[in-house]
């Protein structure tokens, strides 16, 4: 996780690396970063799936990951105690808004941000505003031919490697 507190002219005041171990520990490292500042909003941009509709009782939640501790974690309920309101993105449109905010393509109003890790991630601005939908736009996942000597079955409960 990377925790970074901007003034309102987007400088960097204060920045921190928090390993993502547990989501209790990493939750502890978090709120000891930022209760350190007075901030007044806190925006979180993360791995997902993650619920995005802000009228969900389980907004910012953490949906269904192969990242087991963090199913069902909320970054709007372990977060709160700092008093602030809290916006939940996904990492993708956080980049993509980043750049379209500071970067590369500062001012323009549609914008297509893809990365490539594990899965194929796809931020989406269109007219100014960020996309969703049901959930939230994604390109696929690597589909990677193994070996046929290779007996490992795969290490992602969602996908078997082929």
């Amino acid at each position: 996780m990377l925790c970074t507190i901007l003034d309102k002219n987007a400088k960097i005041i204060k920045e921190s690396t928090i390993p993502t171990i547990s989501p209790e520990e990493t939750t502890k490292q978090i709120l000891s970063f930022f209760s350190s500042h007075k901030i007044s909003s806190l925006g979180i941009g993360t791995f997902g799936p993650v619920d995005l509709h802000q009228n969900s009782p389980t907004f910012g939640s953490i949906l269904n990951t192969p990242k087991f501790a963090w199913q069902k974690f909320s970054y709007t309920k372990s977060l709160s105690s700092l008093g602030v309101p809290i916006d939940v993105e996904t990492d993708v449109n956080a980049s993509c808004l980043g750049e379209i905010t500071y970067g590369s393509n500062k001012g323009l109003d549609n914008v297509v941000y893809i990365t490539i890790g594990i899965g194929i991630g796809i931020g989406v601005i269109t007219e100014g505003k960020l996309l969703h939908g049901i959930m939230h736009p994604e390109g696929g996942h690597m589909i990677v031919s193994k070996d046929e000597n290779d007996k490992f079955e795969s290490s992602c409960p969602f996908h078997k490697i082929v």
